[in-house]
């Protein structure tokens, strides 16, 4: 291999690197918005499992 295909080598391996760091750095969002949108979905059933404890409790005392 000459010096050229060396550096083309390692022109295409440091792009590469980019390219690997830009998708993990966008994969580690979707995770961190996914935790997010869990924990608010999670927040939602809590809600409504308690007003349908309240609604439950409201039905008893009438």
């Amino acid at each position: 291999m000459g010096d050229n295909d060396l550096q083309k080598l390692k022109e295409r391996h440091d792009r590469l690197q980019s390219l690997y760091l830009s998708l993990r750095a966008e994969l580690d969002e979707i995770a961190k918005d996914e935790k997010e949108l869990e924990k608010h979905i999670n927040e939602v059933i809590d809600k409504q499992k308690m007003s349908k404890i309240l609604n439950y409790i409201k039905n008893i005392k009438e």
